[in-house]
């Protein structure tokens, strides 16, 4: 069966950002491994494009022709290791950055039916796909009987998945890997197996094997291969574009992998310079390669400072970009309100000298301009009798701490009778509505937005309730 592990985990930020924790595993991972007592031998699932085979062979010829297989991979020599007597070559091959496709490897040489000879196929992802090998050791024992055959020391210089061929050329037997390896599997008549390390830091060692019966002439073969270093991705920032007085877009772009595509990225953006703590944190998912991303938001408030910076997450851990500071555009200033006189008799009507009540306080709503708009209505409170009704033009402006107006009073109506009271006695509760949106507003809005998170806050990259009566609050309201 054709398998691969890849584990990995990411810390998704919330109103806080919280660091990424480093990740150790070991690049070099067996997908698959067969025995074969013949000249060919096939894997039972296709290989993977990239990955390395290793061919090991015991048998009796002392220049063996180089494997091939159905794919057309190159295959090298790594090293051989030679006793005495019949079967006492020990040879290890491979192919780097192979072809992907079901495969049948043959290998000249092999004798079949002759108990001494056999060969084995691995399949490893994770090694480097050029100059993969990075040191060799030989070993022979002669004639002296021993439970647990053990190489001289053998020095790596970096990260290594290190492969032991053993080969028995006297009696069958049966046996488990050597302290710190992992057995394989054993083919021919003889005892010839195979076992592996991965993920063994640059160092001094020496691999053995627990033969489990006193056996004379064991002869192993050691082949440490590079694995395949990942680092953590490389992101730089770019400068935010499309500012107005409520949005933006952020943008960045990952310029090296580190070794291995981002399996998360996006953006930590807020009014904090340092961003030691955000306002969100976008997860826009995995990404191929070195490329450029973006993201958009249109839920900020006008003239203030933001931060953002990019990152992106692979394997290995995660990559910042530098942080950057724009700033939204200023906000928009309330033109003159025109005088009007009243009649001495209330009216219905809305039309005066000097133009239309009505008129003019939908305008100024239209502008975000609700305390000149307030002011007029004060003028004529025959005119204006009750609160607006909630509909696409109630709310026309984004609403928080500070804001004034009657879509305010509207909004704590709303709120007070649709189960998010904004107190329970008192000033603000039911009946006692002002046009003030203070704390006790934002903490009702708050509640509404996180008792309706999958259609506000989820799609903002939140996951608690911000207090600000924006667009997507505003939509969830009016669609109700």
């Amino acid at each position: 069966m054709n398998f691969k592990h890849l584990f990995y985990s990411f810390c998704v930020f919330g109103v806080l950002m919280c660091a990424f924790p480093a990740y150790s595993f070991a690049a070099g991972v067996v997908v698959q491994h067969k025995n074969c007592y013949a000249s060919t031998c096939t894997f039972d699932s296709p290989v993977a494009a990239g990955d390395t085979i290793i061919v090991t062979s015991s048998n009796n010829s002392s220049n063996p022709t180089l494997p091939t297989d159905t794919l057309s991979n190159t295959y090298v020599l790594a090293d051989s290791s030679f006793g005495g007597g019949l079967a006492d070559y020990l040879y290890v091959f491979y192919a780097e950055n192979v072809i992907a496709g079901s495969n049948t490897v043959t290998l000249a040489g092999i004798i079949e039916g002759v108990q001494d000879t056999g060969m084995a196929i691995t399949e490893v992802s994770g090694l480097v796909g050029a100059n993969s090998v990075d040191v060799t050791k030989t070993y022979f024992n002669g004639s002296i009987n021993t439970f647990t055959p053990t190489t001289d020391p053998f020095v790596t210089t970096q990260t290594d998945f290190i492969f032991v061929a053993i080969g028995n050329e006297c009696c069958a037997t049966t046996g488990t890997a050597g302290l710190g390896y992992t057995f394989l599997g054993e083919n021919g008549g003889h005892y010839d197996a195979e076992e592996y390390a991965a993920g063994k830091v640059a160092g001094t060692y020496t691999a053995s094997f627990n033969a489990g019966a006193q056996t004379p002439d064991w002869n192993m073969l050691v082949v440490a291969f590079k694995e395949f270093n990942v680092v953590a991705p490389t992101v730089t920032t770019q400068s935010a574009t499309d500012i107005s007085t409520t949005s933006v877009t952020l943008n960045g772009t990952i310029t090296a992998t580190g070794g291995a595509d981002a399996l998360e990225h996006g953006f930590a953006y807020g009014t904090v310079a340092d961003l030691s703590t955000v306002l969100a944190t976008t997860t826009l998912g995995s990404l191929v390669g070195t490329s450029t991303f973006s993201y958009s938001t249109t839920t900020l408030d006008c003239a203030t400072a933001y931060y953002f910076r990019p990152y992106a997450t692979n394997i290995t851990g995660t990559g910042y970009g530098s942080i950057v500071s724009f700033t939204t555009s200023a906000c928009p200033v309330a033109p003159p309100v025109t005088p009007v006189t009243p009649p001495r008799t209330p009216i219905v009507s809305s039309s005066y000298s000097g133009g239309s009540v009505s008129g003019q306080v939908a305008n100024l709503r239209a502008m975000g301009f609700n305390a000149q708009a307030d002011a007029l209505e004060h003028q004529f409170p025959f005119l204006f009798q009750g609160v607006p009704q909630i509909n696409a033009k109630t709310f026309i402006r984004v609403l928080k701490k500070g804001s004034y107006g009657m879509d305010v009073k509207a909004l704590q109506i709303y709120l007070n009778t649709h189960g998010f009271p904004i107190s329970t006695t008192g000033v603000g509760s039911r009946g006692f509505e002002t046009q003030y949106y203070g704390p006790a507003t934002a903490s009702a809005v708050s509640r509404f937005q996180e008792a309706y998170a999958t259609k506000i806050l989820t799609p903002n990259g939140l996951s608690k309730g911000t207090g600000v009566f924006g667009p997507s609050t505003r939509a969830v309201i009016e669609g109700m």
